[in-house]
């Protein structure tokens, strides 16, 4: 495998930047969970 992208720069340039597009989806996703979470906490804590 590691001969393949060796040999093929381009794909193993995209797979490099679909991992990164994947990481910062998930980051973006757990940042948005937090932020429902401390609204919905603070929701509470007014009621």
């Amino acid at each position: 495998f590691s001969t393949f992208l060796m040999e093929n720069p381009q794909v193993a340039r995209k797979i490099v930047e679909k991992g990164q597009l994947a990481e910062r989806a998930r980051v973006a996703a757990k940042r948005a969970r937090e932020v429902t979470r401390k609204k919905s906490g603070l929701e509470i804590a007014n009621l």
